[in-house]
């Protein structure tokens, strides 16, 4: 028969019954404090702590791009730079969490399922053949550390926080695979376009003399010509104007003049786009035109500036006014040869094609300037006009001084919800120069149900209470003159293998889940948490229990 147990058996059989019982209560307080801390939270507070987070990631890419020795370690595996595109992840990759989102269309029509990556971002690009870009994905890709360690790295939650470059690369976190057949472009998203928006009046200027029409040097297409490239820059500036409020005119010059005659700027839509572009469509294959002479183009720059300050003019008075002139170039010397009235207050920007080894001029007093465009740029149009947008980027700034812009609310791109009210503000470089603008983004349904006491338009309504854009055109102290200084001289920026190479994916990498569409309503989660951790508690329990059924039946 057996004797009553040692006091020391019974003192472990009450560590291990506490121990258990430890257990149980951390199990559940974690369910409950996860909740406990989206209660926390009041929509001004959730603002305020993302509105922080965007300055901490824009002052973190103004540092950035000063340093040059990024360059110089970029092109290895543990610090290339992974591309969105699907081809370049791996299938089952233990990186990924899986989330609800609005939809997946790769996986099913009924799929709201999908896979984020919260260790790294990912690189889009808007144009997939140029190699120029190493400098801004070399040079930015530290930012993987502050947005892990920022609260948008916390799987918990889902916000997205993005770097939409000005040479058109995109920096996204978390990571998310994405079909790469479509190009996309940072620089024309409502929230790029927001940050740097100043409401206004362009006019541009075409060359369409004899010498555009030539073919590029060493292009084997004949459609390669110079003034395809001027019209592609043309058509560029549209897409980046804000649809029913800026206004815009497209004119040619050559030596009969401008055309066409009499032209008026008009509220920009897309319906707009269409007509320019088939009427510059048709000026490219018309017949040869003699070169503008010195006269013509100061003539051309002349009418523009007086139908832009006309009082007949389209435009409400108080817009800045701004002139985009695209031409050879070789028909002036110095900017003092176009003969730019001093009282204007017209702004005016003039970019050359053919005129080589030129400096770069600029006079704030006749508000002009005039620069050779990089052969390198010309097919990225919105960068070789860096010296435009940083003007207007200035401009906001200097009236928006150091508030966040909300826009209104839009689809996302990847289509994580239909709904999305995005934070946005503009880096600058070393130079003044824009360097891009920084986003981040409050998805409606991720907002109302991880956070039980805020409403997605709780959210809305306080960005609402923050100071506007007001443009005051007679407060205009930014000039047109623009600092062409590199930031890394001398420093080879086609880093070879800053880009991670391709991997094994395929589309089916984004699928998660079941990838059928389920019911994501806060208290259905709730109480789905609570059943399955107390599932986990009778497990926990009963496994404690038996092991101290197991030490009774041993003595």
């Amino acid at each position: 028969m057996k004797g009553p147990r040692p006091r020391r058996d019974l003192n472990i059989l009450a560590m291990s019954s506490i121990l258990c019982l430890f257990g149980l209560v951390l199990l559940v307080c974690n369910v409950v404090s996860i909740e406990a801390a989206a209660q926390d939270y009041t929509a001004t507070s959730l603002l305020d702590e993302k509105q922080a987070e965007l300055n901490t990631f824009v002052g973190v890419i103004e540092a950035n791009a000063r340093n040059c020795d990024a360059l110089k370690t970029c092109s290895s595996n543990t610090s290339c730079s992974r591309l969105a595109c699907y081809e370049y992840g791996t299938q089952g990759d233990a990186n990924y969490k899986c989330l609800g989102v609005l939809s997946n269309p790769v996986c099913g029509t009924d799929c709201n399922q999908r896979n984020f990556d919260y260790t790294k971002s990912f690189i889009r690009r808007a144009d997939s053949f140029n190699p120029n870009i190493a400098q801004t994905v070399c040079t930015q890709r530290t930012l993987d550390d502050q947005f892990r360690r920022s609260s948008i790295g916390d799987s918990t939650y889902l916000f997205r926080v993005f770097y939409g470059s000005m040479d058109g690369t995109t920096r996204l976190y978390p990571g998310l695979d994405e079909s790469c057949e479509t190009d996309y472009d940072p620089r024309i998203r409502p929230w790029f376009k927001e940050s740097i928006y100043v409401p206004k009046v362009v006019t541009i200027l075409i060359d369409c003399g004899r010498s555009m029409r030539d073919k590029l040097i060493g292009a084997t297409n004949d459609q390669e010509t110079y003034i395809s490239k001027e019209i592609n820059a043309a058509l560029a500036v549209l897409n980046t104007l804000r649809e029913d409020s800026d206004y815009v005119n497209i004119q040619c010059f050559d030596r009969d003049g401008i055309k066409p005659p009499g032209a008026k700027s008009q509220r920009y839509s897309s319906l707009l786009y269409q007509s320019f572009s088939d009427n510059l469509t048709q000026i490219a294959n018309g017949g040869i035109t003699e070169n503008p002479s010195l006269i013509n183009t100061t003539d051309a720059i002349k009418t523009a500036i007086s139908e832009l300050t006309n009082d007949a003019s389209p435009a409400p008075p108080d817009y800045l006014k701004v002139i985009l002139m695209f031409t050879s170039g070789e028909q002036y010397q110095n900017l003092s040869e176009l003969n730019i009235p001093g009282n204007s207050s017209v702004n005016v920007f003039v970019y050359n094609f053919l005129k080589t080894g030129q400096t770069a001029e600029c006079n704030p007093t006749i508000r002009a300037s005039s620069e050779e465009i990089s052969v390198q740029r010309y097919d990225n149009p919105l960068l070789f006009l860096e010296s435009f947008y940083s003007f207007l980027a200035k401009i906001h700034q200097s009236v928006m001084k150091t508030n966040i812009d909300f826009g209104e609310q839009y689809a996302d791109y990847s289509g994580v919800d239909n709904s999305t009210l995005t934070l946005s503000k503009a880096a600058f470089g070393p130079n003044g120069e824009l360097l891009g603008v920084v986003g981040i983004d409050f998805f409606q349904k991720k907002v109302d149900q991880q956070f039980p006491n805020i409403r997605f338009q709780d959210i809305v309504i306080a960005a609402r209470n923050h100071p506007t854009f007001k443009f005051d055109p007679n407060a205009l102290t930014t000039t047109v003159c623009f600092n062409h200084t590199e930031t890394c001289p001398g420093i080879q920026t086609d880093v070879p293998g800053f880009l991670c190479g391709t991997k094994t994916g395929n589309d089916n990498i984004g699928c998660c889940g079941s990838c059928t569409s389920k019911n994501t309503h806060r208290l259905a989660k709730i109480l789905g948490g609570v059943f399955g951790s107390l599932a986990v508690l009778v497990i926990v329990f009963g496994l404690c229990w038996r092991w101290d059924m197991k030490r009774n039946r041993s003595f």
